[in-house]
């Protein structure tokens, strides 16, 4: 088990979070300009120095990804779990002010289409 002092656990892992998912269809030709728009007003507009987006290309929902939005509900998850699933699950992470958004960003798009799961608080 990783020891590690307050300050570091603010940086590297999730705390209760929200995240909202957006979906949006946009044509592969366009693809690369809406990301870069969205990050843009992002970096204007959010009031948090903790935010990126996760980008998942299609509607489907990899198993792996459902439960790795549970379980960051349910337990403490670093940065590094998130980048590893994203890597995977050939899922694009863009820290827009911070790594440690990366967290709720992917967590985000595992329930974004099942909101009973979403609401629901786990003790």
């Amino acid at each position: 088990m990783e020891i590690l002092k307050p300050k570091e656990i603010k940086k590297k892992y999730n705390k209760p979070w929200t995240s909202p998912s957006l979906t949006f269809a946009v044509k592969s030709e366009n693809k690369k300009k809406f990301v870069n728009k969205i990050v843009e007003l992002l970096k204007i507009y959010t009031l948090s120095d903790k935010t990126a987006i996760a980008i998942l290309e299609g509607l489907k929902i990899p198993n792996d990804l459902r439960q790795y939005s549970i379980d960051a509900k349910m337990k403490m998850m670093a940065v590094e779990e998130a980048e590893h699933l994203a890597e995977k699950l050939k899922i694009k992470l863009i820290a827009v002010t911070g790594d440690q958004g990366k967290i709720g960003a992917l967590a985000a798009l595992g329930l974004y289409n099942d909101l009973d799961e979403a609401v629901k608080v786990y003790y």
